[in-house]
């Protein structure tokens, strides 16, 4: 993607989104407000639109300048010292999401304290193979004194359940086709999101599929 292009990306987003402004945590069920001028966005949504199409085109020279040294990302709890965040997207999911051809969208920009914060819903192959539909979640960006991004939080959002899914019908399976496979995936109980884990899921579970009658998971989702 051209500098060019990502800049009319990002301001196309803007047109679309809402200024919250700087503000507590909606209520629940709240009715959201009145779109404003693209001109009153919060600058710190701006910066993250700005990041996160960056991020996307794969302008790292962008990413670094937007982020600040020594950047961190926390899962789940903004706790402890966190990962570091990686200017070219060398996460520990990173290898899992390309495999499994990570797929999101996001809505609802809104400054939350020294954070912007959306709703991200994702989708991928692995959520196809076990037939989960996608369940939305929190990202922050966390900003420091010079505006530049210094910390990332994804967390789920509090009173919504996982969706359904065939992951347990899989993993009885597994127990008795192939005893000690899902320690092997899930180690502590969690994924483990390396490569060569992300494709023995594939493979497995496309056996697993096709053993007790469901229809293939073409790779074109659509």
């Amino acid at each position: 993607m051209s500098p060019q292009t990502a800049q009319r990306l990002v301001a196309a987003v803007l047109g679309c989104i809402c200024l919250l402004g700087r503000a507590s945590l909606p209520a629940r069920g709240a009715e959201p407000p009145e779109p404003k001028n693209v001109n009153d966005v919060h600058r710190w949504i701006r910066l993250a639109l700005e990041y996160r199409t960056a991020v996307q085109a794969g302008d790292f020279a962008r990413v670094e300048a937007l982020q600040a040294p020594n950047a961190r990302v926390w899962f789940d709890e903004k706790t402890g010292e966190g990962r570091a965040l990686d200017a070219r997207g060398k996460g520990p999911w990173a290898q899992w999401d390309a495999f499994f051809r990570a797929r999101s969208t996001a809505a609802d920009y809104v400054v939350v304290d020294d954070a912007v914060r959306f709703t991200n819903r994702e989708t991928n192959d692995w959520f196809r193979l076990i037939e989960r539909e996608s369940v939305p979640y929190f990202i922050f960006y966390f900003f420091d004194d010079e505006d530049r991004i210094s910390g990332k939080l994804i967390q789920a959002i509090e009173g919504l359940e996982r969706a359904p899914d065939r992951l347990d019908e899989f993993k009885a399976w597994a127990a008795k086709k192939h005893p000690g496979l899902i320690e092997q995936l899930m180690p502590e109980k969690r994924i483990d999101p390396q490569l060569d884990k992300a494709q023995l899921w594939k493979q497995r579970l496309t056996e697993w599929r096709a053993e007790v009658g469901l229809p293939d998971v073409p790779d074109d989702p659509d």
